[in-house]
């Protein structure tokens, strides 16, 4: 896939410092393989934003079945899973990770990402560990799940 330009462009669920960003450009790199689907599609930001994650919480029994079968993100973010050199520690604020990628795909399995899309959404995971950049595969414990989020393809 010869590198594309894209633009996140409307938020349908997700982080404000998300949403605030829009329209968020970016650059489609290359497409990698995960474990459930080999679509999946790993996005260069044009400048980073940057992701302040609430501390982790303590998840009732209830609430862990229904994130394991409906695969949502676990509220609360270990900043221990960040790359060191990606995490900014201010002495007045909570930890944060500067994202310069993130790994999307489509929402419905078997819609291709490709030069004539509009108006496609898709789940975003924010690229919290640099080695997924030189990756040959997705890792999802180098990705935290973050927006369902729509892009389109900007014209040369």
């Amino acid at each position: 896939m010869s590198s594309a330009r894209i633009v996140f462009d409307e938020m349908d669920t997700g982080p404000e410092h998300f949403a605030a960003r829009l329209p968020l450009p970016g650059e489609l790199i290359r497409f990698l393989p995960g474990d459930d689907r080999p679509d999946y599609c790993l996005v260069k930001l044009d400048q980073p934003l940057l992701f302040v994650p609430e501390p982790p919480q303590e998840i009732p029994d209830w609430l862990k079945e229904r994130i394991a079968v409906n695969a949502w993100p676990t509220p609360g973010f270990d900043i221990g899973r960040a790359s060191p050199d990606l995490v900014v520690r201010p002495p007045d604020r909570p930890p944060a990770v500067w994202v310069h990628g993130l790994i999307i795909c489509a929402r419905m399995v078997g819609t291709q990402l490709s030069p004539t899309m509009r108006d496609l959404w898709v789940n975003v995971a924010y690229v919290i560990d640099s080695s997924q950049f030189g990756a040959d595969r997705v890792d999802f414990e180098k990705n935290y799940p973050a927006a369902i989020a729509r892009i389109n393809l900007v014209e040369p």
